[in-house]
């Protein structure tokens, strides 16, 4: 309410708005948004961590059924089974 009295118009803009409330508005609007949310960092560690997410979730999606996942992923094996060395993805004794 102090805030719509302080201002000139009948209704509030983005521009009465705390920067984080904004910011936090427009990743709840997008998803992809809400993903990198939590990831700081250079472009180049933040991408390293996207790309670890994104091969984990796969490998656990398919079950670390690395033909299907490097189908999926546009790679071939060999460079699929690379990537999950390079960033220390294998499958848990006992999971499935």
């Amino acid at each position: 309410n102090r805030m719509l009295a302080l201002s000139d118009s009948d209704w509030l803009g983005a521009e009465y708005l705390n920067g984080r409330v904004v910011q936090a508005a427009s990743i709840e609007e997008e998803p992809e948004l809400r993903m990198l949310s939590g990831i700081n960092g250079s472009l180049k560690d933040r991408l390293e961590m996207l790309e670890a997410r994104v091969l984990k979730e796969a490998m656990v999606r398919h079950r670390w059924n690395k033909t299907r996942v490097a189908d999926e992923l546009g790679l071939s094996r060999v460079g699929l089974r690379a990537k999950l060395t390079r960033y220390g993805l294998e499958r848990k004794n006992g999971a499935s």
